[in-house]
């Protein structure tokens, strides 16, 4: 076998490569969050069951997202947003209603088969004026285990009618 001489030029060119390869592969195996905060304008609708109005709204969606990739590759997502500043007119009765909303959502999904989601999510409708307000809470949570078989899963959501009528 033969070999060539190598320059040193050539030999730092070589070094500069494997370095950069070197440096991406610990970069791959810190963790690194990137997170967004935003204000989305939005309309829907949402049927409230204490008085069997159709309730159009529109307002701002704050919707902020942190996300974390972990050393081993897996990723964590956090998501919470909430109604600013939202009103609606409900049909037939013409009541006007604020509606709020909290909902905080937690993804873990590990490098491979393995994850859990967590949401729970609360919406008031208040009735501006005699009618009865409406309350909903909302939580599911699954597990997915190493196989990718889901183990556990919750659905809980519970409604209340609260106020004057």
């Amino acid at each position: 076998m033969k070999f060539q001489h190598v320059t040193p030029r050539v030999c730092a060119a070589l070094f500069a490569l494997l370095f950069t390869a070197f440096a991406c592969a610990t970069a791959r195996a810190q963790a690194s969050t990137m997170t967004t905060n935003e204000n989305i304008p939005f309309t829907s609708s949402l049927f409230n069951p204490c008085n069997s109005d159709q309730v159009t709204f529109s307002g701002t969606l704050h919707v902020v997202n942190t996300m974390t990739t972990d050393a081993s590759g897996g990723t964590h997502l956090k998501t919470h947003l909430n109604y600013q500043d939202v009103t609606g007119t409900g049909v037939p009765s013409g009541i006007t209603y604020n509606v709020r909303t909290v909902t905080n959502e937690v993804i873990n999904d590990n490098d491979g088969p393995q994850s859990e989601m967590t949401v729970i999510s609360t919406v008031k409708m208040v009735a501006r004026g005699p009618a009865l307000d409406y309350y909903m809470r909302t939580v599911i949570h699954i597990t997915v285990n190493a196989n990718g078989e889901t183990t556990s899963t919750v659905q809980e959501v519970s409604i209340e009618c609260r106020g004057r009528n």
